[in-house]
């Protein structure tokens, strides 16, 4: 993925950071500078987005 990220996106447009918490063996979350790159993203490595109603964002 990293590869994939710095050779179709490049350094500094996007972020990638890991997000460990009770319950979730291996998760990380990342974070582009435009949807174009996050949609290009998602389709080469056929990630779908999560979703949970009772998730607190704040």
């Amino acid at each position: 993925m990293l590869v994939w990220l710095n050779k179709e996106c490049g350094a500094g447009e996007y972020a990638w950071a890991s997000d460990k918490q009770p319950g979730c063996v291996d998760a990380s979350s990342f974070y582009f500078k435009d949807m174009e790159a996050a949609q290009a993203f998602m389709s080469a490595f056929d990630i779908r987005l999560s979703y949970d109603p009772e998730m607190r964002l704040f």
